[in-house]
């Protein structure tokens, strides 16, 4: 059987150990900074992307408000055209314009926000550049004027079921037409 000897190895000096110890240090130090900068650098490329996806939806979101507006105001010319046509005498109202008018009321355009980015954002909040930023009270103002706004879309649509939907079958009931029509021949 054969022996193995160690070698000898001769004794290290203090300064030797001091200067293992340093290296050492130095590279786990290097190696935390440089991970910190690393994620530094992942997180403010996620917040970019998220501005950028939320600029994006609020941009969509913007061009919808304006869709929405844009019907609305159209719905407020039926509705004067409609209390107008209402004042006037039977024998003279247009029954079918009257009709058209009351129909088209019953619709009614919904506006449907983009919250893709604002979750997002909302659960990103402990990145640095979007906490440091006032975009948590927009986000909170933002989510303010769309719980307004979902709750005026319930305000109509519940004045179109009680007010409007009556005055319809009424009208469907009321043969209004043929009383027109009697009365001018």
């Amino acid at each position: 059987m054969e022996v193995h000897h160690h070698p000898q190895v001769e004794k290290k000096k203090i300064k030797e150990y001091f200067l293992e110890f340093l290296m050492i240090f130095l590279a786990v130090t290097m190696g935390f900074f440089a991970e910190n900068v690393r994620e530094n650098i992942s997180n403010n490329e996620r917040a970019n992307s998220l501005a950028e996806q939320l600029i994006k939806g609020l941009q969509a979101d913007t061009a919808n408000l304006n869709n929405v507006i844009a019907y609305e105001n159209v719905q407020q010319e039926r509705i004067d055209t409609l209390f107008i046509d209402l004042q006037t005498p039977v024998i003279h109202a247009d029954t079918k314009q009257i009709q058209q008018l009351v129909f088209h009321l019953f619709s009614l355009k919904l506006f449907v926000p983009n919250i893709g980015a604002i979750s997002a954002i909302e659960k990103d909040l402990n990145l640095k550049r979007i906490s440091k930023s006032q975009l948590p009270e927009k986000i909170a103002a933002y989510g303010h004027g769309e719980s307004i706004t979902k709750s005026n879309e319930e305000i109509v649509d519940k004045m179109i079921g009680d007010i409007i939907s009556p005055f319809v079958k009424r009208i469907s009931l009321h043969p209004m037409r043929t009383v027109c029509s009697q009365q001018t021949t």
